[in-house]
């Protein structure tokens, strides 16, 4: 595996870009995308969704067990949606269940990975939800594109050579096409919402599903 091609980190954007998200007045430090030896800006207007990129099939996955985890994945998807993308949120899809079974939950996720083309994986905390770490191995498998999220300002990954984030498990780190890391605790979801939108107009439309190496 090769370090992600997209890594959006702490840096300051230039009004432009901020008139452009429609965050004027708000300190952003992120949207500068390294591709191996070169470095630029990405550009466009993130909340038109006719300029510059395409609508996507968006499945967030992340944890989902508490208030907080919810109210603040509601949010994201929320700010996405805005963004002109179909979103598919976990939390949402199952209240639309009749009974909450282990194989119905199991087969509407996978169903919903299967169908996107780009998973948006929150990999906040000291060691990543397990949930959010299959739905990404399976998006992997298939050559569905990643684009991982970590506003934890906490350490606990591998910190190998080449990874593309050192804060989280190297598996994760390069599986991911795209990393947006925003450790700033004033950073708002809007914020991060709008990095992700940048990522996601510097995806392929679609990555080669795994193959056993010969």
């Amino acid at each position: 595996m090769t370090a992600p091609s997209h890594t959006f980190s702490h840096r300051r954007l230039c009004p432009a870009i901020l008139r452009k998200t429609g965050l004027v007045g708000v300190t952003l430090k992120f949207l500068v995308w390294r591709t191996k030896d070169r470095i630029g800006k990405t550009g466009g207007d993130y909340r038109n969704p006719t300029e510059h990129r395409r609508i996507m099939r968006l499945y967030v996955a992340g944890p989902l067990f508490t208030q907080a985890e919810r109210i603040w994945n509601t949010a994201l998807a929320a700010h996405l949606t805005e963004g002109g993308h179909e979103v598919f949120l976990p939390q949402t899809e199952v209240q639309n269940i009749a009974a909450l079974d282990a194989d119905t939950i199991v087969r509407i996720d996978v169903d919903g990975v299967r169908a996107a083309e780009t998973v948006v994986a929150i990999l906040d905390g000291a060691d990543a939800d397990s949930g959010t770490c299959f739905e990404c191995g399976l998006a992997f498998a298939l050559g569905i594109p990643i684009v991982a999220i970590r506003t934890d300002f906490r350490g606990g990954g591998d910190a190998l050579p080449g990874q593309g984030l050192a804060t989280i498990n190297l598996m994760l780190s390069q599986a991911a096409s795209a990393i947006v890391h925003l450790a700033d605790p004033a950073m708002t979801p809007v914020e991060v919402a709008a990095a992700v939108l940048a990522a996601l107009t510097t995806l392929p439309p679609r990555l080669e599903p795994m193959r056993r190496s010969s």
